[in-house]
């Protein structure tokens, strides 16, 4: 934004500006050296104040309280009443001389506040607060000395005047304090060297906005007229109608003298470097008018060359494609012929597996079928067995029954014997039991082992039946797989022809497609000479232009 302002505006702008920072800094400076002086001189003025209000506390005592005694560890005043708890005294002072105030009396070795004007932080008087042995008036006091000077009271700095209480042997009873707050003081101090600083800065700022107004309009005869002149001449020849032709006045010898007569050098120079160029200019546009139409004759005949050999290329490559597909469609069908010969001859082969399988099958099923009719008789024999040992199961049942009989003729010497054959006799039942349960499952096999032999029959039957098929099936895969083989050879062969005419078409393409891509590359450095030709005959009219614009 700074550097948009005219030469005035940033000529005010920084003179302005130093100025300003300037006044400031001497005002901080000033601020900061006389404020050491104004605390120094307020602390004079308080101390002259504080002598002579420290005289008149004497008066305030008298009026108030009279003569003071300490009795029984109180402090009185003439009419024997107790000062402690009493303000009138402290309040007056404050009221009269904007002091702070307070009676102290004697309390074992230290001194007790019991009437002041001074308050704590909450607000309450600090009546009841001790002076302090760290206190600077504590040593001066106890020596029945004043002390006059700086002290802490409740944390605060003040300015202060201790005066001791004597009683009538010449002890010290009790303190009469007066002091000034230093601290608001000094505020006050403060703020009134701020309003005179204030003050003089805002006149010195009145003083430095005139001084820099008139020179500012000095400044602008002298040196701003020149260059507003100068720059109107600029302008002129700038914005005008070009005239080149005009030369800038120049009277002066200095710098803005200096500047115009090299200004008046260079419109020179620059006058007779347009003529040459004008002159030039013209004989430019006619050599680029005539390479242009030399070019866009070129263009056509690129672009008619590089039609005709994009067809030629694209029917060559047409026909490399359809070759191409050709000679893949016979390597396909060589593969699948081969492929299809290779399974005829594991089906043959397959069949002959089958054949020997199924005779296999045939001889295990007819030795199946004379082993499940030796289990037939074998089962029949079980069955007579089974009967037999149903016959001696029912037997041995009968004699146990005898035995019974017997053993319970004979009394108590057979009724051993009756054990024995009742235990015979579950036997036997038991057995017979068995027995019969056996033959039950020996008829269950024999009715199973009658239709396992029908069922093996039917399978042999079935076998030899499908070992037939299979051998007719033999003689068709042996006729099957000649023709194949056959007809394999034939589709290889093809391949191979194939191969070679896609082989030779591939080679004439890549030809075309050289020949293409060189029409195409020449026709692209011709298209680029046209676009340079173009630019160059639209320079030169553009250069034509630019000098027409100015008057020489």
């Amino acid at each position: 934004m700074f550097k948009d302002f005219s030469i005035s505006k940033k000529l005010v702008v920084t003179i302005s500006s130093v100025l300003i920072i300037a006044t400031g800094i001497m005002c901080v400076f000033c601020i900061f050296k006389m404020s050491g002086l104004a605390n120094s001189i307020t602390d004079i003025t308080l101390g002259k104040k504080l002598e002579g209000d420290a005289r008149s506390i004497h008066f305030y005592l008298d009026k108030y309280h009279g003569k003071v005694e300490l009795r029984m560890g109180n402090l009185v005043d003439k009419d024997g009443n107790s000062i402690a708890g009493k303000f009138d005294m402290v309040d007056a002072i404050l009221n009269d001389l904007g002091d702070t105030a307070t009676i102290f009396m004697k309390d074992g070795d230290d001194f007790l506040r019991i009437s002041t004007n001074v308050k704590k932080a909450d607000g309450a008087r600090a009546i009841g607060t001790k002076l302090g042995k760290d206190s600077a008036a504590y040593t001066p006091i106890t020596q029945g000395r004043s002390y006059v000077g700086d002290a802490n009271i409740l944390g605060k700095p003040y300015l202060t005047s201790y005066e001791p209480l004597k009683g009538a042997n010449g002890d010290v009873i009790g303190i009469l304090y007066i002091g000034i707050p230093k601290e608001q003081a000094h505020h006050l101090a403060s703020k009134t060297l701020r309003n005179t600083v204030i003050l003089s800065a805002v006149i010195g700022i009145v003083i430095i906005a005139v001084f820099v107004f008139f020179s500012i309009g000095l400044f602008r005869r002298v040196v701003i007229g020149p260059i507003t002149r100068m720059v109107g001449a600029l302008e002129d020849i700038a914005q005008g109608q070009g005239d080149i032709t005009k030369r800038i006045e120049v009277s002066s010898q200095d710098e803005m003298g200096t500047m115009g007569r090299y200004y008046n050098t260079f419109i020179e120079k620059l006058h007779g470097m347009m003529k040459t160029v004008a002159r030039d200019s013209d004989t430019i546009a006619a050599a680029a008018d005539n390479l242009n139409a030399d070019t866009s004759q070129m263009t056509r005949e690129a672009e008619k060359t590089l039609e005709q050999a994009n067809s030629l290329a694209a029917a060559t490559e047409e026909m490399s494609k359809t070759t191409s597909e050709i000679a893949q469609n016979c390597v396909t069908a060589a593969a699948s012929s081969e492929k299809t010969s290779e399974a005829a001859a594991q089906g043959e082969s397959i069949v002959k597996d089958t054949i020997g399988a199924m005779n296999r099958i045939s001889e295990m099923v007819k030795a199946s079928a004379a082993t499940v009719e030796n289990l037939g008789s074998q089962s029949e024999e079980i069955g007579k067995v089974v009967d037999l040992i149903n016959d001696i199961a029912d037997q041995t049942n009968l004699l146990a029954l005898n035995a019974a009989i017997e053993a319970a003729r004979a009394g108590e010497h057979g009724r051993g014997f009756a054990v024995v054959a009742d235990e015979v006799r579950k036997l036997a039942e038991k057995t017979g039991l068995a027995t019969k349960d056996i033959k039950t499952n020996v008829d269950a096999i024999q009715e199973q082992v009658g239709k396992t032999v029908d069922t093996i029959e039917k399978g042999v039957r079935e076998v030899e039946v499908g070992t037939n098929d299979v051998r007719s099936l033999e003689t068709s895969f042996k006729s099957m797989f000649e023709q194949i083989n056959n007809v394999t050879e034939q589709v290889r062969q093809i391949a191979v022809a194939s191969e070679e005419q896609s082989m030779a078409t591939n080679d004439i393409s890549e030809s075309i497609q050289r020949i293409y891509a060189a029409v195409q590359e020449m026709t692209k450095k011709i298209e680029g000479n046209a676009s340079a030709s173009s630019q160059f005959a639209e320079l030169s009219s553009e250069l034509q232009g630019l000098t027409r614009q100015f008057i020489l």
